[in-house]
């Protein structure tokens, strides 16, 4: 898994590409790659230079709270040091009303065969209405257990904001009684990815979800693909390796139930309970939002109207955090 080192472009770390209406209009991007940098290049695989692309209106939204997808301007051809070098881009896809992006162009990497001491030039000729923003990126390779350690020793939540962010999964509490309030919820043990048992339960720092996936699953995934999506596999915000954090409260949740127990129930104020498992065909599961009846009952209640059927009880001890 490649990482950002370090960006080169003289007096910035990027370089904005105006749109242009007409057809094609071109770019020039010059830059010096320092002799540290070749000499590193030259004596390991593990480090590259790439160049990206991104859409400026992208990059205007709130760092982490947006997954920013490397995109070529339309119909890009680009020359290094007046040598053409291709580009790996999609042609958008038309959905029965307009073109889309397919979310397909991949960035690309510098061979030192065609970088240069001194001065190096790009010239970029493209035919895209809407302003780019190019970087140019120094990557290092990193192995999964480099990445496991940084995430396990730097980006682990406190048990409070932990616990304060399980309580925002259910939203505000109210204070009347005939307010919806928050119903118990279930969230899984396993892994989207794997399928198998959560070991270091992660989510990424600008998700919402209480549901964790599994961070050794989730970078061998990374491992498989040379440019890496880094998106949250259950609601696709952003998820780099520097944006994952540990959730201890469901780390200590796996600490306290069997390997058996495949789901737990959640209280609004964090404690929690195995869920037993209900013999096939039973049907039932637990509301997220309820209704808290008035004493006597409420007027929403009839005078024949059945009592609601209980779901089946966790076990009745239920652990806190």
């Amino acid at each position: 898994v490649y990482q950002a080192k370090q960006q080169y472009l003289p007096g910035a770390s990027s370089h904005a590409i105006a749109g242009s209406q007409a057809a094609p209009s071109s770019h020039t991007l010059e830059f010096d790659v320092p002799a540290a940098a070749q000499s590193a290049l030259r004596a390991s695989a593990a480090c590259r230079i790439e160049l990206r692309c991104f859409l400026a209106s992208e990059l205007c939204s709130e760092p982490g709270t947006t997954r920013r997808n490397h995109r070529w301007p339309l119909q890009t051809r680009l020359l290094l040091n007046g040598r053409e070098t291709p580009v790996s881009q999609q042609p958008q896809a038309w959905d029965g009303h307009h073109l889309k992006d397919r979310h397909e162009d991949l960035p690309l990497i510098l061979s030192q065969a065609v970088l240069r001491p001194g001065r190096n030039r790009i010239i970029m000729t493209a035919s895209d209405s809407q302003p780019h923003v190019c970087a140019l990126v120094m990557t290092e390779k990193r192995t999964i257990e480099q990445l496991t350690k940084q995430v396990r020793e730097e980006q682990t939540m406190s048990p409070s904001a932990a616990l304060e962010h399980v309580k925002a999964t259910f939203g505000p509490q109210p204070v009347d009684d005939d307010d919806v309030v928050a119903g118990a919820v279930r969230i899984g043990m396993l892994c989207p990815l794997s399928m198998s048992r959560l070991r270091i339960p992660v989510r990424g720092s600008s998700c919402r979800h209480l549901e964790c996936f599994d961070l050794s699953s989730y970078l061998e995934c990374a491992q498989s693909t040379a440019f890496p999506r880094w998106k949250c596999p259950l609601c696709s915000a952003p998820a780099r390796p520097d944006q994952l954090r540990v959730d201890v409260w469901t780390a200590r949740v796996l600490e306290q139930v069997t390997d058996t127990n495949c789901e737990v129930e959640v209280q609004p104020e964090g404690e929690f309970a195995p869920v037993t498992p209900q013999p096939e065909g039973s049907g039932g599961s637990v509301a997220r939002k309820r209704r808290r009846s008035n004493p006597g009952g409420g007027a929403g209640a009839g005078a024949g109207s059945a009592p609601t059927p209980a779901v089946q009880a966790a076990p009745p001890v239920a652990h806190s955090f």
